[in-house]
């Protein structure tokens, strides 16, 4: 395949030059034909290993090269936000390009920058969750790492060690990364530390891996900052620095860099946020473990050392205006320790192995054949399809609908009257197998085909409750699939033929259901009976609603299926619901959660599962609950992240987990948060403004 691949050149001996030499050297050896645009040379072109490196510093220069040569398409594989910052993005159609998702959330400024592209690259699962979460369809392929080369070396590691004169009995702690003026890499926390931690530990080094001093541009003194920690900025003190003159001219051969890795006892890498992660990669290919935050990419990579966990505490508002994870200089020394106290128990040659074989699976060989590879054989075959005007194969890649619909359902099986009481005859159970499905795996097909495809839309049966609980995001999703199978006359047939021929009694069109307010009228009461949520009553919350006390109101109740739990464990229950369905049933009082009638003080504890983001103005119900609870309160909201909420069209609050933890700090204190379930003990409320 032809393509210009846009990046830091292959010869330069940064994170992205490396990964551009890896890649490029397998493309040419699977045959590809490419030009290299780089940005770090002006106004010439240089020959590397056979491969013509032209400037691109200029976005309109790449695309004129693209047009008049003939090159389909252009692969960009360097950070989205040199797209998003400088609002410059490639105009033309071939643009593919690679997202570095090294932020906790991609912000929207990256999804503008995407959008403009045709294609996208994930490199690592949390950006893959990311590009999914905000409508992409991205491929994914990881970067990898040399495992012939960054390997554990005993040889390499005596050396190293010799020539800096360190003992086998000092722990060498390694710090590497580029030096920021965002310090997101946090040698800043670092330093800080290893402060407490040298004072423990006198037998303890630094070992800092990056330019010492920053520049005009960016980056931090960062020897000014050892100093105000009480290191000296000589190499008479713990904080000991690379040659600053091979590390700016990229005079460290990978030999060196691979002796670093193996010289060093643990990588300290409390990085805010990570996009491809490699020099945790690196490291643990090398044997040695790493330290690394429970963010970005941290957590699917580090597979020997140790993982920071991240509190809301933790999460800073950068200068790229979204947030990253910077973990308190605390966090960092509490794992120091674990690793100083692996290193003299010898526990930290289990972290060793572990961190060697972890890499392996990241091998380059492995993980060009099994990602990168098909994927430029699928853009390869979309330009067969575009050429031909039609889509390749006679049926739909099934996967590929299943994936785009994939978190996007609620599964109800089969048979969508059992789940919803209702008697209208449209189980899915009854639509036929289309050509070439996997029939296995039909999880979608419960939830789409009731909406019945037509000629001029979609149909449902005007008394199923099953399409009152069907969200927008769905429909959206639903018509690009239906859109998708259109392309396959066969399959359109089929799925034609069974709408004319379906029994489902009345229908109407779904963008004429408004019209029909009987429709939706028993929404609420039918939704909450087929009620399905991820909360687990352990024992662990039980026992913290028991420590508040033995009377306990559980707001948004339902149908009290979690009565019985609390009975066992002791507490004294009592429910309010809005949903008079519910009105018969014993200790359930059918009112308002923003006007609840009871004393202020009158229950020990309360716990709310899936309640507020129901609730217009969710605040005052949380106020309410606060009134009249004594103690402790056990709550639990769906943050924006899950797509279940964009589902439910009675969600109406679209929080952040980050703003709902603000929120309720305002008024009561969390002393612990599960993902969406926050343990609160009672603090005096605070009045609004």
């Amino acid at each position: 395949m032809r393509f210009i691949w846009y990046s830091t050149a292959p010869h330069i001996g940064v994170g992205y030059g490396v990964v551009a030499k890896e890649l490029t050297d397998r493309f040419l050896k699977e045959g590809h034909q490419f030009k290299i645009a780089t940005k770090y040379h002006q106004g010439t072109t240089l020959i590397v290993n056979g491969i013509e490196v032209f400037d691109g510093s200029e976005l309109g220069l790449i695309e004129e090269v693209a047009r008049t040569e003939d090159y389909p398409y252009i692969i960009s594989f360097n950070d989205a936000w040199t797209f998003a910052k400088q609002d410059t993005y490639f105009e033309t159609e071939k643009w593919v390009s690679t997202l570095m998702m090294d932020t906790e959330f991609i912000h929207p400024t990256m999804i503008k920058a995407l959008k403009k592209s045709k294609y996208q690259i994930a490199c690592t699962e949390h950006g893959m969750r990311e590009l999914k979460r905000t409508g992409f369809n991205p491929y994914y392929c990881p970067v990898g790492v040399n495992t012939n080369v960054f390997k554990p070396d005993i040889e390499k590691r005596n050396a190293f060690r010799k020539k800096k004169q360190w003992s086998d009995d000092t722990f060498v702690i390694g710090a590497l990364g580029v030096n920021y003026g965002t310090d997101r890499k946090n040698f800043i926390g670092t330093l800080k530390a290893f402060q407490k931690f040298h004072t423990k530990h006198p037998d303890s080094i630094l070992y800092m891996h990056t330019d010492s001093m920053g520049s005009l541009n960016s980056g931090l003194p960062l020897k000014w900052v050892g100093e105000s920690c009480g290191f000296p900025q000589d190499e008479s003190g713990a904080v000991k620095w690379v040659n600053q003159k091979d590390y700016h001219l990229y005079q460290l051969s990978q030999e060196e860099i691979v002796a670093t890795y193996n010289g060093i006892d643990v990588l300290c890498f409390p990085s805010k946020g990570e996009g491809a992660g490699l020099p945790l990669m690196e490291a643990q290919s090398c044997g040695t473990p790493v330290i690394m935050t429970a963010t970005t990419s941290g957590p699917e990579l580090l597979k020997g050392g140790w993982l920071i966990p991240v509190d809301d505490d933790d999460y800073e508002f950068s200068t790229l205006l979204t947030w990253y994870a910077n973990v308190r200089p605390s966090k960092i020394e509490e794992y120091l320790e674990k690793a100083y106290q692996a290193w003299k128990d010898g526990s930290i040659k289990e972290e060793q192995v572990k961190a060697r074989e972890g890499m392996l699976a990241y091998d380059w060989d492995l993980v060009y054949q099994k990602y990168w590879s098909p994927m430029l054989k699928d853009l390869e075959d979309k330009l067969t399809e575009e050429k031909l005007g039609l889509t390749a194969g006679d049926f739909p890649d099934w996967s590929v609908v299943y994936k785009n619909l994939e978190g996007r359902l609620l599964y109800f099986g089969n048979n969508c009257a059992d789940a919803f009481g209702c008697f209208t005859k449209c189980e899915a159970a009854d639509f036929p197998n289309l050509l070439g499905e996997v029939t296995e795996d039909r999880n979608f097909l419960s939830r789409i085909y009731p909406l019945l495809p037509s000629k001029d839309g979609f149909k449902v049966a005007k008394n199923c409750y099953y399409h009152s609980c069907v969200g927008p995001r769905f429909i959206e999703e639903a018509q690009k699939m239906w859109d998708y199978l259109q392309n396959y006359p066969k399959v359109r047939k089929q799925v034609l033929d069974f709408s004319e021929n379906a029994n489902w009694g009345d229908l109407l069109y779904l963008d004429d259901i408004q019209k029909y307010p009987e429709f939706r009228k028993d929404y609420a009461n039918i939704l909450q009976k087929c009620y399905v949520t991820g909360f687990q009553l352990t024992e662990e919350r039980l026992n913290f609603l028991k420590g508040g006390g033995k009377d306990l109101i559980d707001v948004g109740c339902g149908d009290c299926r979690r009565f019985e739990d609390y009975k066992k464990a002791g507490l004294s229950p009592m429910g309010v619901d809005i949903n008079p369905e519910w009105e018969k049933l014993p200790d359930v009082v059918i009112t308002d959660a923003r006007k609840l009638p009871f004393d202020d003080n009158f229950f020990d504890s309360c716990i709310s599962i899936d309640v507020l983001e129901h609730i217009e103005n969710p605040m005052e119900a949380f106020k309410e609950m606060l009134r009249v609870t004594k103690n402790k309160l056990l709550i639990t909201v769906t943050p924006n992240y899950d797509k279940t909420l964009w589902e439910d069209p009675t969600h109406v609050v679209f929080w952040s987990i980050e703003r709902w933890a603000r929120e309720f700090k305002e008024l009561a204190k969390v002393v612990k948060r599960e993902n969406g379930t926050f343990y609160i003990e009672k603090e005096e409320v605070k009045k609004s403004d």
